[in-house]
Formats: C-alpha cells, structure tokens, sequence
C-alpha cells in the first residue's frame, strides 16, 4: 500500500477509554493533514455492527 492509495483515514471516536481514543484521533489526525484525505470519525460499537 502506498500513501496515494489512502482515500479517507477513519478513526474510533469512542465508547472506550479516554487516553486511548485521544492517541489515536491525534495519530488519525496527523495521517489526514500529512495525506490530505478526509477523517472519519467512527463510534467504535457501531463499526462492529457495520
């Protein structure tokens, strides 16, 4: 996978615990800008769902 097939970064906004889902939306964010793609945030019970 290279970076130009990346079309959008998507990111678990929560239920979970608070450090965790603050790391990983800072992670998801810096992916977005660096990539230029649109973020996604996810509510992580309905990505299971989905």
């Amino acid at each position: 996978i290279t970076p130009s097939d990346i079309g959008a970064i998507a990111y678990s906004q929560g239920p979970g615990l608070g450090p965790c889902l603050r790391v990983g939306a800072a992670i998801a964010r810096g992916l977005s800008s660096r990539l230029a793609v649109p973020l996604i945030g996810v509510n992580h019970c309905v990505a299971h769902i989905e």
